[in-house]
């Protein structure tokens, strides 16, 4: 019987790629309120070319993060850059790669361990034969800068004459620990006039604001790590003390005995914690 002299069977023709993901910031630790650097490779370890594989990494809450994408010849990013999470899909050549470097500033609250996975996601119609590489994490250990608070005061000019209208800058840093300070500036009798602002970036927050006579003091209520606060004062200089209009007042970097009397009397300020 000729009929029967023949046989067919039809399968589909998989494209074959071992696709993989490596992540790393090349540290073991980093320091709340600091920043990082994270490298992702995703690679095509052949045989097939892959068109449309996707690289995710969702960052944890405690980073913020900004990337860039840059591939081997031949393969294809289809987004050079971008700022927060990763899902960028990527065309691999067999053999290619693409390189995405991750900037990423560490929340001040940060604690604990930081663990950020990065994946590669294989398109439709693909088979992946080691999948156990698709995904890769990296976990650091958290750490808390304890260097302690500082405090600079300066009305950034050399003398002052009776009349003028002096700026004095109080500038708090908080490289340490999270805390809630008491900033007090006691004002000396020959300035007068007193009035101040105040910025806060990093995370602090000016708080509230008291004043008695010439003592001003403030509470920060938050002062995490990695935040400044600047206090402003605007002061006009009185002739209380003076020998005449003339008469000079050296406030800051004192030099010589009657000098460095005047600036001592003159700025008054404490901290505490």
């Amino acid at each position: 019987m000729p009929g029967n002299n023949s046989a067919s069977d039809s399968d589909t023709l998989a494209l074959q790629a071992d696709l993989s993901i490596s992540n790393s910031d090349n540290v073991t630790s980093v320091t709340a309120g600091g920043t990082t650097t994270y490298t992702l490779v995703a690679a095509n370890n052949g045989p097939g070319n892959v068109s449309g594989a996707t690289v995710t990494d969702t960052f944890p809450s405690s980073l913020t993060c900004s990337w860039t994408c840059s591939a081997s010849s031949g393969s294809l990013r289809v987004q050079p850059r971008a700022s927060g999470n990763i899902g960028n899909q990527i065309n691999l050549l067999s053999g290619g790669s693409a390189t995405l470097t991750a900037s990423c500033a560490i929340s001040a609250a940060a604690s604990g361990t930081l663990t950020n996975t990065a994946t590669i996601g294989v398109p439709n119609g693909v088979t992946d034969p080691v999948a156990g590489n698709n995904s890769a994490s990296d976990s650091d250990a958290v750490s808390v800068n304890s260097s302690p608070a500082a405090m600079a005061l300066t009305d950034n000019v050399e003398y002052v004459r009776v009349g003028d209208v002096a700026n004095y800058v109080i500038h708090v840093t908080n490289p340490g620990t999270s805390i809630s300070p008491t900033i007090t500036d006691a004002l000396p009798a020959q300035l007068s006039g007193q009035s101040w602002i105040c910025t806060a970036s990093g995370g602090a927050t000016c708080g509230s604001q008291r004043a008695a006579a010439a003592t001003r003091s403030a509470t920060v209520p938050r002062f995490r790590t990695g935040g400044v606060v600047d206090y402003t004062y605007t002061v006009t200089v009185l002739a209380a003390n003076s020998n005449g209009p003339s008469q000079q007042y050296r406030i800051d970097e004192a030099r010589g005995p009657r000098g460095q009397h005047q600036c001592q009397r003159c700025r008054q300020r404490s901290w505490s914690s």
